[in-house]
């Protein structure tokens, strides 16, 4: 079946000049899940047309680190500068050794999937490798979750990378209020074998591919991060790790190898074009971290990894990356991703636009080419697939359109400049993958959104509740969550 979009903006892509290129008053059109023409005078008949007067169509954005959680971090908004709240969102002690259990029961967390994917995919993602906490869980992921994962994303239509991610440590908060990571190394190897196991079960749909995902490098032993390295390349498979994102991660990791976390991982052989890394902050030389062990830029360049860089995320934190236009003048591949809600890749590239610019002090540091193409072509590099994060003949039919016809939006000069600049998620309104239509004037047919938001807020309030039983010193909720002003109830 053949469809037509026409739209007053259609971001194509020329293939001789490797990069975007914007047609005015332009036809799209796609052949089942396939681009076969982008510009205008297609000469043959076609099944459907699609019309988007005032819209820009871009292709799908590629988030390949895309919260799947009802994470917290917007419960720590204003008490993330507290050291001693923070110790008390780690295991405890107790909890590490006799309390451990699973917040959701296996139903929940499907729900708690669904409820994460339809967020992304209404922000205009098509391309998704999600993060989850492990805070509330007994010790990590499973194999037998995201199978059930696996059937949620293929149900809904989402391209989807998933493995289970697993580790062989935990951060634990000793009863004397230390920070310390402690060790169960068969749950790590356990994890692997599961995550193997998954990759290796994956069926026929061309949506869902796997990926090997230790969990954080602080909590995964060089063994088990060697064991990683070698299954990666026996399955020819991407493997995400999170790493160099705290201060305190940065000082273990030196303690114990006396290596920087990206000399680390090089001295694995782990730093290489497979390997995705949130975040890529805190390297040799950020903000006085300097150890003297070389220039981790150069080994990171050297190595073809990618960084995928969260601006929102890290800006919560108080933190700021030192920059990514010095990594990308290295010669560093840095894609952009959410790890927060709301994903709001457009709300994300306009931070990562912003705080470029000012890490560098420079306002030619980073421009919005820059940060389009880290939304899309970067991310599709990583994954060495050169059908997406573009629009052109045989790309694969991953498609967003933004209104760019709303009020709120400012004039359009430059129309891609225009959607970073003022358009934000509520502004997507069709997203089509694989060619097919997922979102319809803004909505997932079939989704009973008032009782997915009901169930959430639901989940929320236990979430926060289960807090206590974690901390150290067993505190309430309420000492972790203050309310912005005093908040008052009919008596």
């Amino acid at each position: 079946m053949k469809t037509r979009i026409r739209a007053r903006y259609i971001i194509g892509y020329d293939a001789a000049a490797g990069d975007h290129v914007v047609y005015t008053d332009a036809e799209l059109v796609y052949s089942d899940d396939t681009v076969v023409h982008v510009g205008y005078d297609y000469p043959g008949p076609v099944d459907r047309e699609l019309s988007f007067p005032r819209s820009i169509v871009s292709p799908g954005f590629i988030d390949l680190n895309a919260t799947a959680d009802l994470e917290a971090s917007d419960l720590f908004l204003d008490t993330k500068g507290d050291s001693d709240l923070a110790l008390g969102t780690n295991w405890s002690e107790a909890y590490f050794t006799t309390g451990r259990h699973d917040l959701s029961d296996p139903d929940e967390e499907m729900r708690k999937y669904h409820y994460a994917l339809c967020k992304l995919v209404s922000c205009g993602t098509t391309t998704i490798l999600p993060v989850t906490g492990l805070l509330f869980r007994k010790w990590a992921e499973g194999r037998d979750e995201f199978e059930q994962l696996a059937a949620v994303a293929s149900r809904l239509g989402v391209r989807t990378w998933l493995g289970p991610s697993y580790r062989d440590g935990v951060n634990v908060t000793t009863n004397a209020g230390v920070k310390e990571t402690w060790w169960q190394a068969d749950e790590g190897r356990r994890g692997l074998v599961e995550n193997v196991a998954f990759i290796q079960g994956l069926g026929s749909d061309p949506l869902i591919r796997g990926v090997l995902v230790p969990s954080t490098i602080e909590t995964c032993s060089a063994d088990l991060l060697a064991a990683t390295r070698e299954w990666a390349e026996r399955l020819a498979v991407p493997v995400r790790l999170h790493a160099t994102q705290s201060w305190w991660e940065f000082q273990a990791i030196r303690e114990r190898f006396g290596k920087t976390p990206i000399g680390h991982l090089h001295s694995l052989g782990l730093l290489n074009r497979q390997l995705l890394l949130p975040h890529a902050i805190y390297v040799n030389g950020y903000s006085g971290a300097d150890c003297g062990a070389g220039d981790d830029l150069d080994v990171l360049a050297a190595s073809g990894a990618t960084v995928l860089h969260c601006p929102n995320v890290i800006a919560r934190g108080g933190t700021v990356m030192e920059s990514f236009g010095r990594y990308r003048s290295r010669g560093i591949r840095v894609a952009i991703a959410t790890d927060c809600n709301p994903p709001d890749m457009l709300e994300n590239m306009y931070l990562a636009l912003l705080m470029g610019r000012t890490a560098d002090r420079d306002a030619a540091a980073v421009t919005t080419r820059d940060v389009f193409r880290a939304a899309t072509l970067v991310g599709a590099d990583a994954l060495g697939r050169d059908d997406l994060g573009r629009l052109c003949p045989g790309a694969r039919a991953d498609i967003t359109v933004v209104d760019l016809g709303a009020f709120r939006i400012n004039a359009v000069d430059d129309p891609l400049r225009a959607m970073v600049l003022s358009a934000r998620r509520s502004d997507v309104t069709d997203v089509i993958i694989n060619g097919r239509d997922v979102v319809r004037d803004g909505i997932i047919p079939g989704v009973e959104y008032d009782e997915l938001r009901d169930w959430a807020e639901g989940y929320f309030r236990r979430l926060k509740m289960s807090y206590s039983e974690r901390d150290y010193r067993q505190r309430p909720p309420e000492t972790f969550f203050s309310a912005v002003f005093p908040v008052r109830h009919r008596t």
